[in-house]
């Protein structure tokens, strides 16, 4: 929404999935990772010639595409993602470290969870932002239905489902920890940028291309 209408004019950007493609040059946004079934149609003879340029959001991200889709490094470039700035606050003062989850629950929730129990200390409490409901995907939340309860269950944790963007930056401010067991491969992690924005310290895995956005 930031470009000037020139670029907009002269080319097509796509973003993460391809539908009605325009007779014009064409830019493909790639947010997904390389194996996701919406990308095979780039391994066809004419795939790759559809796009002028690939632009990838991590370094790790156009490897792996390079990798396992033999995408040659001088069809793609790299722009990471970038977020608005969580405001600059004061230091929530409470007796007790706020951890925060904030993603979908099949990236690493179950984990989290579990781990709560092998914490040998109570001066802690989590507050969990977990739903497909972000996406419209409500049905996709039936299978994680008794994690859900035992967040509900657990006195240390607040679960909040999903809430809006501007609600959610109003509660970064009062975060200390990123609490991201990540069993899933992020291609970027947008949550990671807004924690290191608020000031939060970061716990999470060395998988994907977190290292390189941390």
């Amino acid at each position: 929404k930031r470009l000037p209408d020139e670029y907009k004019e002269y080319f097509q950007f796509v973003v993460s999935r391809v539908y009605e493609l325009e007779d014009k040059p064409r830019l493909y946004w790639v947010h997904d990772l390389a194996l996701d079934p919406i990308h095979s149609f780039l391994t066809e003879s004419d795939g790759i010639s559809k796009f002028k340029k690939l632009v990838f959001v991590s370094h790790w991200q156009q490897q792996q595409f390079n990798t396992l889709l033999k995408i040659p490094y001088d069809r793609g470039v790299v722009i990471k993602n970038a977020i608005d700035p969580i405001p600059k606050h004061e230091e929530t003062e409470t007796k007790d470290l706020q951890l925060i989850y904030a993603s979908t629950p099949q990236r690493g929730l179950d984990i989290l969870v579990n781990a709560l129990d092998l914490i040998d200390r109570t001066d802690f409490h989590l507050h969990v932002f977990s739903s497909y409901k972000l996406y419209g995907w409500e049905q996709n939340d039936e299978e994680y239905k008794p994690l859900f309860e035992r967040l509900e269950s657990d006195s240390r944790v607040t679960n909040y489902s999903t809430v809006s963007y501007d609600e959610l930056r109003e509660h970064w401010k009062n975060m200390h920890i990123l609490a991201y067991p990540s069993t899933w491969q992020e291609t970027s992690c947008r949550v990671a940028m807004e924690a290191m924005s608020a000031h939060c310290a970061i716990v999470t895995s060395n998988w994907g291309a977190l290292p390189e956005t941390c």
